[in-house]
């Protein structure tokens, strides 16, 4: 028959190792939960990125569309106007969507190409039927200019969501 002794260690021995699991499952709980927490944040900036990517390129489409009905199609300079008026809010959302994911260079360089695209739509708005081509292209290489450093950026901030963690 065990003693009271030998029931109070075998007590103590059961209570201690329920205490040791508990505490071990706590801290892989805690650890997990926080390694999910760190990857959704990535996943989360990674499609910020994307989205960055895709609305300047959309942006850009718009802003080619627009140029090339000012220098080929006359009569629909109106809706080229539109085209340039929404190029600028595409490059707009751009910027805003940049300076959230937390790039500070990224968002120098979407503020860089967004510059060249009002310098762009000013010049065309200003001079309308007036405008010269060589001038023009001017400032379409300006804008063009300033995609590497979007690239560069996009890629690197992109490179900085897969780290450990």
């Amino acid at each position: 028959m065990p003693t009271a002794l030998e029931i109070v260690d075998s007590a103590v021995k059961i209570g201690l190792g329920a205490l040791i699991s508990a505490v071990a499952t706590h801290f892989v709980t805690t650890k997990n939960h926080a390694h999910e927490i760190r990857k959704a944040a990535r996943e989360d900036k990674r499609e910020l990125l994307r989205s960055i990517a895709k609305t300047l390129e959309e942006a850009t489409s718009t802003m080619n569309l627009a140029t090339y009905a000012y220098e080929h199609e006359p009569e629909s300079r109106r809706d080229a106007e539109k085209k340039l008026v929404d190029a600028l809010n595409g490059f707009g959302s751009a910027k805003s969507l940049a300076l959230l994911s937390g790039s500070k260079k990224l968002f120098v360089a979407v503020v860089d190409l967004r510059s060249g695209a009002e310098a762009i739509a000013a010049y065309y708005l200003q001079h309308g039927d007036h405008y010269a081509v060589k001038d023009a292209n001017g400032l379409i290489s300006r804008m063009n200019s300033a995609w590497p450093a979007v690239y560069v950026e996009l890629e690197r901030a992109y490179a900085e969501t897969h780290g450990d963690g």
